[in-house]
């Protein structure tokens, strides 16, 4: 039992953790901020069979939390969902601190203190009992264009590329890209022409499209790209009036600007390049610069390269291995609202030996998709919710879902494939929700299909490369932001044959409704229609045989980890109101942010060129997704435990089980399943750093304003389910910068 604490000494702890870090945030008159974001106490895990959502602890004396606006309702917004009210389960678990070996521990007390006081006390009326309200879309009036929409109308679209090299002579030709950010007026389908206001990336206003031009670099030549904020005042259709401020931190004043910070998903770059959430700016068309809060608490210390207001230059030196990546934005709080209007695109980082491996498909037969569910309005704009389950977060939900499946911006499109093999780069770009994919046959109406696959997928990469071997699967299940390199044979169907990629996943995942078929449906994706092969192209190729396949993978496309120096069990926690509406989500209990000065609260210090093993136990009823910037890892192995014992000292329930066969190369983002701990190894080191020959990056990873690791949720990303980290130096003299220094975690930290 943790001893009584008195409230003077809670803040000096406080204080002085949040001193620990560093971090000073300033609000435009040179003042400390205060944040007033508020959250519930932590709760006891459920057991792990019920895998049900645990209501907060019984209301404790203290005071209420302030009254809903009136327009505050407790029905589940449109793609949306909530959960239904759960019994109390009691708690096994004793009170302490989460993580003992965290560098900074935090006592009982000081975790309360930060997540603030009398949340428990609000007692919600019960949420709806679906997981998906009935989606907004449904029109019967034959003057409604989204009544109108079918499926397999449209051909699929694929964006622009910026090639940044010679192929022939692998000479680079592009060392700077400036990318603005627009308004666009897209075309989801062609019932809704030029109906969807949208915001997008593009080197100009008329060749902005969802998604984003696509680069093409090549590993190991470094690339400068430049971000200008063209946006207007505010998102476009439902989502200007989507913005919580509660989630928000100094934000701008209200229409004038969106606010954006650009992520390179899975790129290995400098702190001031890594698109920290409170690296944010915007237009300086809307915003004056000079008397309003116009960029992030975090912006000026992240001006490395001293841009002009409005924009933010990024320096990517592409040392990761031949992968996709993709780019997003990943401004704090409102992350989940600028992706879902259209801010995305996908990031190719190519290698010599693929360039010239003759096995793989190039060209017309390599092709990238970004999968995202949409809602719509009646007249074609995006629809998205703006009222929230809990009066503590008026227009927040715990997950969106769209009724309309989307690749590359286009609404259940179909592509026409040669009798040969291509080779598809995808991304899940959905808010939430999960994807099973897989090909089958259509059935006779083309909008329900079948559930039996007809092609594999052949999955040769993740999000960090190569596979060591090719996968063969008949489905593929992604979380989201993973990304699957793939090829599909289609040498073997007959001309004019169908294919249709639908998905299966439930949502939420794993325990929600399954996707359903017909109008508004998202079980099917896209359709594939097969056309003869052009002789010009050369002879048709087929993938071979298994024994055959391991052509496509480079040799020893993965390195072993060094030995492990640190363990750090990690809890995933969502926060309920007493009838189970969702108030926030956390990673160990802990808000992003301290209530006492604004500055994120920072408890994971890994040093350079270690490896730490995670483990990550996940109590609550969802699959999470979790994301770590600058490095990926290598999965280790999950394992069923009962959810009523701490991390510090688990019940295991089962033996571990080993990844899955298209997760066993190197990650960047992988689902943590209910009701398991899975376990990564992260080294903390560019890929193939060997110790001792020379420091572990090609640059500082130590500087304000740091790294984060998250939920890729991007619901549960914007309301807390993230934490900062910041690497420091080991405790030996290091060779930085040209200069052997001898430093400190906590001088390093506050330098």
């Amino acid at each position: 039992m943790a001893r009584a604490t008195s409230l003077p000494s809670i803040l000096v702890l406080a204080v002085l953790l949040t001193a620990s870090t560093g971090l000073v945030y300033s609000t435009p008159n040179g003042k400390g901020a205060k944040h007033g974001e508020t959250g519930s106490p932590a709760r006891a895990p459920g057991p792990s069979t019920s895998r049900t959502r645990i209501p907060a602890p019984a209301p404790a004396p203290g005071p209420q939390p302030a009254s809903p606006p009136t327009n505050s309702a407790p029905s589940v917004s449109p793609g949306s969902h909530s959960r239904a009210p759960v019994a109390p389960t009691p708690s096994t678990v004793a009170p302490g601190p989460i993580d003992p070996s965290n560098d900074v521990p935090i006592s009982n007390e000081v975790r309360a203190l930060f997540i603030g006081p009398g949340l428990v006390d609000f007692i919600d009326p019960p949420p709806k009992s679906s997981f998906i309200a009935p989606p907004s879309t449904t029109a019967t009036s034959a003057t409604d264009p989204v009544s109108a929409i079918g499926f397999w109308q449209q051909p699929l679209a694929f964006p622009e590329r910026i090639t940044t090299f010679d192929s022939r002579t692998f000479k680079q030709t592009i060392f700077n890209v400036t990318l603005g950010e627009f308004e666009v007026i897209g075309t989801l389908h062609p019932a809704i022409a030029n109906s969807t206001a949208l915001l997008a990336y593009g080197r100009s206003a008329t060749t902005a499209n969802l998604p984003g031009p696509t680069f093409e670099v090549l590993q190991g030549q470094p690339l400068f790209v430049t971000v200008v904020n063209k946006l207007p005042g505010n998102n476009t259709g439902s989502l200007a009036n989507a913005i919580d401020y509660t989630l928000t931190f100094l934000p701008p004043p209200p229409g004038k600007g969106v606010f954006t910070s650009v992520h390179l998903h899975g790129g290995i770059q400098e702190p001031q390049s890594d698109g920290n959430p409170d690296v944010w700016f915007t237009n300086p068309d809307l915003c004056d610069y000079s008397t309003e809060t116009c960029v992030g608490p975090l912006f000026n210390v992240s001006n490395k390269y001293l841009d002009p207001p409005g924009q933010k230059t990024h320096f990517y030196p592409n040392i990761n291995p031949a992968t996709l990546l993709f780019y997003h934005d990943h401004a704090f709080g409102v992350t989940r609202l600028n992706v879902y209007n259209g801010l995305l695109g996908h990031y190719i980082v190519r290698s010599q030996w693929e360039l010239q491996n003759p096995a793989l498909p190039k060209g017309k037969y390599e092709r990238e998709m970004a999968i995202v569910d949409v809602l719509l309005n009646p007249d074609g704009s995006l629809d998205y919710p703006t009222m929230g389950v809990t009066p503590f977060h008026p227009k927040w939900v715990p997950e969106t879902f769209g009724t309309f499946m989307t690749v590359n911006g286009k609404i259940w499109p179909f592509f026409e494939v040669e009798r040969t093999t291509y080779r598809f780069r995808i991304v899940n770009g959905c808010q939430a929700r999960f994807l099973n994919l897989r090909l089958v046959d259509p059935q006779s109406t083309g909008e329900r299909i079948g559930n039996t696959s007809v092609l594999p997928f052949v999955q040769i990469g993740a999000e960090q490369g190569f596979l060591p071997a090719p996968a063969v699967l008949d489905t593929i299940l992604m979380g989201n932001a993973e990304r699957a390199d793939v090829l599909i044979d289609f040498s073997r169907m007959p001309v004019g044959a169908e294919i249709i990629m639908s998905n299966d996943a439930a949502a939420p995942f794993p325990d929600g409704p399954a996707p359903v078929f017909g109008v508004n449906g998202t079980a099917s994706v896209l359709k594939f229609i097969v056309v003869a092969h052009d002789a010009r192209a050369g002879p048709t190729r087929g993938v071979p045989d298994r024994r055959a396949v391991g052509k496509f993978v480079p040799p020893a496309a993965m390195a072993a980890a060094p030995p492990v120096t640190k363990t750090r069990p990690l809890l995933l926690l969502e926060n309920l109101t007493p009838s189970g509406a969702t108030i926030q989500l956390t990673l160990n209990g802990l808000p992003y942010r301290s209530p006492l000065t604004g500055a994120p609260i920072v408890t994971e210090l890994p040093a350079q060129g270690t490896t730490e093993l995670w483990e990550m136990f996940n109590p609550t009823a969802d699959s999470h997704p979790i994301h770590t910037h600058l490095v990926g890892f290598q999965v280790l192995n999950r394992q069923p435990y009962n959810t009523t014992s701490p991390p510090t000292s688990p019940v295991f329930t089962g033996p571990p089980e080993p990844p899955a066969p298209n997760e066993t190369g190197m990650k960047d983002t992988v689902k943590v399943p209910p009701g398991f701990v899975t376990r990564i190894l992260i080294t903390f080191a560019r890929p193939g750093w060997i110790p001792g020959q020379g420091p572990p990056f090609p640059f500082d990873p130590t500087p304000q304003p740091g790294y984060v690791w998250h939920c890729h949720i991007l619901n549960h990303e914007d309301n807390d389910m993230m934490r900062p980290y910041f690497l420091i130096d080991p405790p030996t003299f290091v060779k930085l910068k040209g200069r052997v220094q001898k430093t400190s975690s906590f001088l390093r930290l506050v330098h």
